[in-house]
């Protein structure tokens, strides 16, 4: 990375009285704008813009009411979340695609935020030249090469969230850190990271509003994550009968949560009433969640369809309870639960589906 020699002053005490500043230089520039935004929980707020000088170098002026996520817009062509502290900071970046260096200094949030652009930088940078070989050795049907550039292809996946997990634990109680975690790492494939990480954040940085939104999102999912016992509940089906969830306990459990107005559901239960059929007499069983407001239009679907297996609803449409307490989004929604009420799977396709049935039945 080439870093150019500047005289820069640091903010070294007290929060000043317009905030921080920032200083900064583009490698590419344009004619256009550069824009500091303030990222609110409606959105982006634009506090700043300013055109580059001669040299290529800009000065943004941030808000006093730190620290807060910002976000650097250079042209509309390059955007990079930072957070700003009481701190006057010295950035430089390309300022040419969206995926450009970006190289900060001042601070020790926004050096936090620079090693994780550039450790996510190089790692583009790395898988880009390795799908590169991986098309060439395909082309050449050298299935060899093909086996080992995938198996370097996932290491280096591997190196890079591994190093940026490193990075966010050494930097655990900052905005910096939470801004990383979320930009890199989902919260359900990665929910143990999560519930290594949330407890934390949460000492320094409950009253944020961005932690806030962040823990509501880990609280929905850590739930229903993989690995997870699945949340109980009672429902009553066709005929009254309250069933419990719990008491499918023993057999490998798939949750179907579906509707008789949803079509794609509909389509796709020819192929679940095949599996059904196969594994019924395997410890294998199948309950259906619908989200109908009709009765008689569920009773109907479940009879035009040759449903066999069991069926609840409380007929509250997306009023049920199951909206909330299984962080269902849209439906068909599925869901395989293990003989312990683990979740083993979330909207798997039937192939898949078929091959973890046979495995372990």
């Amino acid at each position: 990375m080439i870093i150019t020699s500047v005289i820069f002053i640091y903010t070294c005490s007290g929060i000043k009285e317009n905030g921080p500043v920032i200083y900064g230089k583009v490698f590419y520039p344009n004619n256009g704008y550069i824009y500091l935004e303030l990222f609110t929980p409606e959105g982006y707020e634009i506090i700043d813009s300013t055109r580059i000088d001669a040299d290529h170098s800009f000065k943004l002026q941030a808000r006093k009411n730190t620290p807060d996520i910002y976000r650097i817009n250079f042209f509309h062509r390059q955007k990079n979340l930072i957070t700003l502290a009481d701190q006057d900071i010295w950035i430089e970046a390309d300022g040419m695609v969206s995926v450009g260096r970006f190289f900060g200094k001042g601070s020790d949030e926004i050096e936090m935020i620079s090693n994780a652009y550039d450790l996510v930088f190089n790692h583009n940078l790395k898988s880009g030249m390795l799908r590169d070989k991986l098309k060439k050795a395909q082309s050449k049907h050298d299935t060899i090469a093909v086996q080992m550039l995938k198996y370097d292809f996932e290491q280096q996946q591997t190196q890079n969230q591994r190093d940026l997990k490193e990075l966010i634990r050494k930097h655990q109680r900052s905005l910096a850190a939470l801004l990383v975690l979320s930009k890199n790492f989902a919260v359900e494939p990665n929910i143990e990271f999560y519930m290594e990480c949330m407890p934390v954040f949460e000492m320094e940085l409950k009253d944020h509003w961005f932690f806030d939104k962040l823990f509501h999102d880990y609280q929905d999912i850590k739930f229903v994550a993989i690995g997870s016992v699945a949340p109980d509940f009672e429902l009553p089906d066709p005929n009254g009968k309250i069933l419990k969830l719990s008491s499918f306990r023993g057999k490998y459990i798939y949750l179907d949560f579906w509707a008789s107005w949803c079509q794609p559901c509909r389509i796709e239960n020819p192929d679940l009433l095949k599996i059904y059929t196969k594994f019924k007499d395997s410890s294998f069983d199948i309950l259906g969640i619908s989200f109908d407001k009709n009765r008689k239009n569920w009773l109907k679907a479940i009879e035009d369809d040759g449903l066999e297996w069991n069926h609840v609803s409380d007929l509250k449409y997306f009023d049920s309870e199951m909206i909330e307490l299984y962080n269902i989004s849209n439906v068909p929604t599925t869901i395989l639960l293990d003989p312990e009420g683990r979740i083993v799977a979330k909207n798997i396709h039937f192939n898949e589906l078929d091959s973890i049935l046979q495995e372990v039945l």
